[in-house]
């Protein structure tokens, strides 16, 4: 294939370990990109508000609050990168 190129609409979204950390982060719990939080039973819970959390956070001019993991900052710039 092909590697990506700077202008395609085609966003990388890789967390370090799991999705389940980047929910719970963007739901403001606490997290690291070493534990495995996969069976953290508030992920459930958070989906539906932190999606709305993750488009704010991709907006030109807002920055994630202090706290958020390195993978899920890359994949807001990623975001926001494909937006642009």
């Amino acid at each position: 294939m092909t590697p990506r190129t700077e202008t395609e609409a085609i966003a990388h979204l890789i967390p370090k370990r799991n999705i389940e950390t980047w929910i719970l982060c963007l739901g403001l719990v606490e997290v690291d990109e070493d534990t495995d939080y996969h069976d953290d039973d508030r992920v459930d819970r958070l989906i539906r508000t932190v999606a709305e959390t993750f488009y704010h956070w991709s907006r030109p001019g807002v920055s994630p609050l202090p706290g958020c993991v390195p993978s899920l900052l890359t994949g807001i710039e990623e975001a926001i990168r494909i937006e642009g």
